[in-house]
């Protein structure tokens, strides 16, 4: 089950995770913030990450929703909680 991470300007709580395979995979709370401020204004730019999956900057592109690391699509989601 996911966790939430971020309350919106709603309440509700949101998650931003990545596919990996058949599973949904959380970010890093370092990835979350900056992905969901790039949502916030629907921006797309590099976002560092913390994640053991991720070290480094990652491309998000929010328009498509993925990401992209070391020439790697991933496809994103943000998860109402």
């Amino acid at each position: 089950m996911l966790r939430p991470t971020r309350q919106t300007q709603r309440g509700n709580r949101v998650q931003w995770v990545y596919a990996n395979g058949s599973m949904w995979v959380p970010l890093d709370a370092r990835a979350q913030s900056q992905i969901e401020q790039l949502w916030s204004t629907n921006s797309s730019y590099w976002v560092q990450s913390d994640s053991r999956n991720f070290r480094g900057p990652i491309y998000v592109d929010i328009a498509n929703m993925c990401l992209v690391h070391n020439g790697i699509a991933y496809s994103i989601a943000r998860c109402n909680q």
